[in-house]
């Protein structure tokens, strides 16, 4: 090192170190390790450490670009940052200033010169010196014979016009076209570990480096060249390398996760000059970070050139970097944004704020967008390739009973691709495969005149994506489908038996250049043991006699242990007892329940077991309740009459009345529910089109009902305006009362407007409990008390259930006249008729019809026994 460099160092290196953070130069203080002066700098106060940072900051970049860069060397070894003059929000690197100086009248001349192809002189007389300065030197260097393809990214503020600018230099300096619908470069075509390259829609392997400080960074967007201090810049912001090489890491794990590429950190970077030099293995990597002063505040944050040569600037001399926030969402999506370049990604517009790649860095979202992520999987594929065949695809695993999978963020990237998957499963099965177009409308173009010639893009619309399930060995195709418009879902379904098998997704019918982006769904539904009504369940049970009905137990792909028992019990808080089914041909079970009383609240579930799938039950996720005796409608109103209703509320226009629907067309019904002809409705008057609930509630309450205990009420209901879907504040409510009227519960509240009649039913024990006898009574609402302009209400079909039921009187036949210890005769009651007769005596009283036992009394028995019950 020169001495002057050696003087220079131990100046900067020594006293306080520089501010870790952009804060008034009176007001700074050290936030890290110090040199030999340490001792003298914890005695300073704050104004004189801030006129040594200042000193520093001066003395340092006082020096020619080659004693900087020894400096900046030195002292990255040191662990200290490059010194930089800062004053707030404001802050100001000196290089800035430097090249805020105006241009000369002959230096505007030679500037305006080299840029007159691309703007007006008007134009560029607009822009500041230091865009002056770098425009007019990056169209030199992007009209020359040796210029590689760069695209720089700009701070939200700076003038559209000089980002235009930008980007029509960029676009003259480009020898390649872009894809179909893309902004694209060309892509990688060769790495330091992927030498072979890859063509369109395949990945690659690229590994990135980080030059140490000093390093030259030649003029890359006409800035002038200087020396990489990325190191010590971050260091500076971080307080340590590991965080911000995770920021680094972590951005390009994002890319890798989103399209088909490999990043691998190359730990070697041997200090040659940027952008000339390839990637090599253990040397340096394909792509190079690194960051140097480029224009300061505002402006261009970071640049980044196109493939065969991905290398990353940013620009050290900007603040926008010092704001640390969600993770660093500004330096991480500055940088996503800069690899996309280095991906072969142009800007696109419009500036929306809704793709990665505009122009602007946006901090509205975190990460590549859908836009952006098509763009990459284009170029490079989808994080699943190579999967374009049986050999290399992709193993979505072993499926067991009843399980699947989706697969999303996937692509095909033209109309030959093909993406492959394997599964596997242990058990005969029905499989689904279903393929879902992913996309939506929106504008996209390249970044030409003020952004504002993008066409609209539908993605759905180029290819017809197909799946097919294919057999084991790669080529029997087991089912296809294909039937379908673009955009639109394919299915493929098949049985299986336990195997390997693939998935593919093919292009379709639709050749074309383009990408379509889709999610697969995987389906496997195992042939497991089913049972299934075949007979409806009986709800309604006859008093004191049993209840036979079919079900069907098909054992599928298992086979049937044990017998199928049915298990029931006479109330909720009972025993089960169990009862085996009888078979009764093929897979057709014969369920008998017994006899139960009117007391009685029966529950039963039938049950059956499989080798494979275990025990299943039916109804599956409970027992089925029934009633002894029979439901009997205490009230039923189908809105021919009015059978006592009440009309109350104060809405100042629309209440309750009885009729048949006028149908103004205002989202009103057009008839009633139950074809009756009239029901209650809101307002139904041919007066007026104005039909509907106005500023307030109207209320409909019901006369005097039995709800008793077990009760069903059931309804149809009307609740609509003119748009439907949800209605802004108002309501249709049903309220119940079992008091007859002294209050009233809400058992439903309808806020959601459909232009069809829907149906209820409210179930004692749920929605009420039960009432005394004419107590009972239900409440309609309607109510306009939101913002909704038109509320319109009905009700028809209105019936309350009760069970009945009567147990069956035993026929006691004989009992009244034959006395004990007979009573109705059997067989048990010879032995006992027998045996009083050979032990009375003839003066024994036995009771009508014998009396004394004599043997004229046996023939009487006998007629008895043999005539039975009546």
């Amino acid at each position: 090192m020169q001495m002057r460099s050696t003087l220079v160092l131990a100046l900067v290196a020594g006293g306080t170190s520089i501010a870790a953070e952009p804060v008034p130069v009176a007001l700074q203080a050290p936030t890290h390790g110090c040199g030999v002066a340490c001792s003298h700098t914890a005695a300073m106060n704050q104004a004189q450490v801030a006129g040594l940072d200042l000193i520093k900051a001066q003395t340092f970049w006082s020096l020619r670009p080659e004693d900087r860069a020894e400096v900046a060397k030195a002292l990255e070894a040191r662990g200290e940052r490059i010194p930089m003059l800062t004053r707030g929000a404001d802050a100001v690197h000196p290089k800035q200033a430097e090249l805020m100086v105006p241009l000369t009248a002959d230096e505007f001349e030679v500037a305006f010169e080299k840029i007159e192809r691309f703007t007006d002189r008007e134009t560029f007389a607009s822009f500041t010196p230091l865009q002056q300065r770098m425009v007019s030197n990056f169209a030199e260097m992007a009209t020359g014979p040796d210029w590689m393809p760069v695209a720089p990214c700009f701070t939200p503020g700076t003038p559209f016009e000089y980002i235009e600018l930008f980007d029509s230099i960029v676009s003259y300096g480009l020898s390649n076209g872009t894809s179909i619908q893309f902004e694209q470069t060309d892509r990688w075509l060769g790495t330091a570990l992927d030498p072979s390259g890859g063509g369109q829609g395949n990945p690659t392997i690229l590994t990135y480096s980080f030059p140490p400080d000093g390093t030259t960074v030649p003029s890359g967007v006409g800035e002038p060249q200087g020396p990489n201090d990325l190191n010590a810049f971050m260091d500076g912001i971080y307080g340590n390398r590991a965080t911000w090489r995770g920021l680094y890491d972590q951005i390009f794990a994002t890319w890798a996760s989103l399209c088909g590429n490999t990043y691998i950190l190359e730990p070697n970077d041997d200090g040659q000059t940027l952008f000339n030099f390839p990637g090599v293995s253990g040397v340096r990597g394909d792509l190079r970070m690194a960051g140097k002063f480029i224009d300061g505040n505002s402006g261009t944050l970071a640049y980044n050139f196109f493939p065969q040569n991905g290398d990353m600037v940013v620009d050290t001399g900007d603040n926008f970097y010092f704001g640390t926030g969600s993770n660093s969402l500004r330096l991480r999506n500055i940088l996503l944004h800069e690899h996309g370049h280095g991906m072969g990604q142009l800007h696109t517009c419009p500036v929306t704020n809704s793709k990665l790649m505009e122009p602007f860095i946006n901090l509205n979202f975190d990460g590549p967008q859908f836009d952006d992520i098509l763009n990459a999987q284009r170029h490079y594929g989808d994080p699943n390739e190579p999967n374009d065949g049986s050999g290399p695809a992709t193993n979505l695993g072993s499926f067991g009973i009843d399980s699947s999978t989706t697969v999303d963020n996937v692509s095909l990237d033209d109309d030959l691709d093909t993406d492959w998957y394997e599964f596997t499963i242990n058990q005969t099965s029905e499989v689904t495969a279903r393929l879902r177009p992913q996309g939506f409308l929106y504008q996209a173009g390249p970044q030409t005149n003020n952004c504002n010639e993008q066409q609209p893009y539908n993605p759905l619309l180029f290819l017809n994506p197909g799946v097919e399930i294919i057999a084991g060995n790669g080529f029997n195709v087991l089912a296809s489908a294909n039937s379908f418009g673009a955009g639109e879902i394919e299915t493929a379904s098949a049985s299986l038996d336990a195997g390997t098998y693939f998935v593919r997704a093919f292009g379709g019918d639709r050749s074309g250049d383009e990408i379509i982006a889709y999610e697969l769904d995987l389906d496997v539904d195992f042939d497991a043991l089913t049972i299934s009504q075949i007979d409806p369940l009986p709800t309604e049970l006859e008093p004191g006699v049993g209840t036979s009905f079919n079900i069907n137990i098909s054992p599928d792909g298992e086979n049937l242990i044990g017998t199928p028992v049915v298990s029931f019990r006479t109330s909720s808080s009972g025993a089960f007892t169990t009862a085996n089914l009888t078979n009764v041909g093929g897979t057709v079970w014969r369920v008998d329940l017994p006899a139960f009383e009117c007391a009685d609240s029966p529950e039963y579930r039938i049950q059956a077991t499989g080798d494979v799938d275990g025990t299943k039950f039916f109804p599956a996720t409970s027992t089925q309740s029934a009633i002894v005796g029979e439901f009997v409608a205490s009230f039923d109103d189908n809105g021919q009459v009015d059978l006592g209703y009440a009309v109350t509320g104060n809405a100042g226009d629309g209440q309750w009345e009885l009729g048949v629907p006028v149908n103004n067309d205002r989202g009103d019904p057009p008839a009633d529910f139950d074809g009756s002809g009239s029901c209650w409705l809101t307002d139904n008057t041919t007066a007026t089109d104005n039909s509907d609930v106005d500023d307030g509630e109207t209320v409909l309450t019901s006369p005097a009902l039995d709800l008793v205990s077990g009760s069903t009420v059931s309804y149809a209901y009307w609740f609509n305006d003119i748009a439907g879907g949800p209605i802004n504040g108002d309501s249709f409510r049903v309220q119940v009362s079992t008091n007859g009227g002294s209050s009233y519960t809400t058992v439903r509240t309808v806020t959601t407007a459909q232009g069809v009649w829907r149906t209820e039913s409210l179930v004692e024990g749920v929605d009420y409990t039960g009432a005394a006898a004419g107590q009972g009574r239900l409440r309609f609402i309607a109510n306009d008390i939101g913002t909704q302009n038109v509320v319109e209400a009905g009700v028809d079909a209105i019936v309350v259930r009760a069970p009945e039921c009567e147990d069956p009187v035993v026929d006691s036949c004989n009992a009244a006249d034959i006395a004990e210890p007979f009573q109705i005769l059997d067989l048990a009651d010879t032995d006992a008729f027998i045996n009083a007769f050979l032990t009375s005596g003839a003066d024994a009283d036995i009771a009508p019809p014998f009396g004394v036992l004599d043997l004229s009394d046996v023939d009487a028995f006998i007629a008895a026994f043999l005539a039975g019950c009546p």
